[in-house]
């Protein structure tokens, strides 16, 4: 019924895509709860990820954690005066790419996007956020992510 509503797009791939999700976006894990065989009830439970909570409520509940380069960087994004979405794809940017030498492709890998938005996301950590810079001799136009920040950098954007 629901496939035929359009509703879902296929059959039986619901749960495997949302645990891809989840592990893409750095949440906690998914789990089923557990309820007696005489029950006719399957549940799973989506715990929030941490980081969409803050940026959704607009406080960031990391400000309590140890202040280190992580810290400092998601700060940076989540003050920043982006979109929602934009910081949810910056952030799921430096959770996958904070240890490597990146380019264009790796960050439309990412975010399953587009060359053309790749570069918007790049010019938003170099230029928006201050947080990236260019690497010389690992080919054309290729980025690692900063050490830290100085304390100037920290003011919001």
């Amino acid at each position: 019924m629901f496939k035929d509503l359009g509703i879902i797009e296929s059959f039986g791939t619901g749960i495997g895509e949302a645990k891809k999700a989840m592990i893409d976006n750095g949440s906690p894990k998914l789990y089923y709860k557990l309820f007696s065989e005489s029950d006719n009830v399957t549940s799973v439970v989506i715990p929030v990820n941490e980081e969409y909570a803050s940026i959704k409520n607009g406080i960031n509940i990391t400000a309590f954690k140890q202040i280190d380069q992580t810290q400092e960087f998601r700060d940076r994004i989540l003050k920043s005066k982006n979109t929602s979405k934009v910081k949810e794809n910056l952030l799921l940017i430096y959770r996958t790419l904070s240890q490597f030498t990146f380019g264009n492709s790796d960050v439309a890998k990412t975010l399953n996007c587009s060359e053309t938005t790749a570069t918007k996301y790049i010019s938003k950590l170099k230029d928006g956020l201050g947080i990236i810079l260019p690497v010389e001799g690992k080919g054309k136009a290729k980025y690692h992510f900063k050490d830290g920040l100085d304390k100037d950098s920290l003011s919001p954007c």
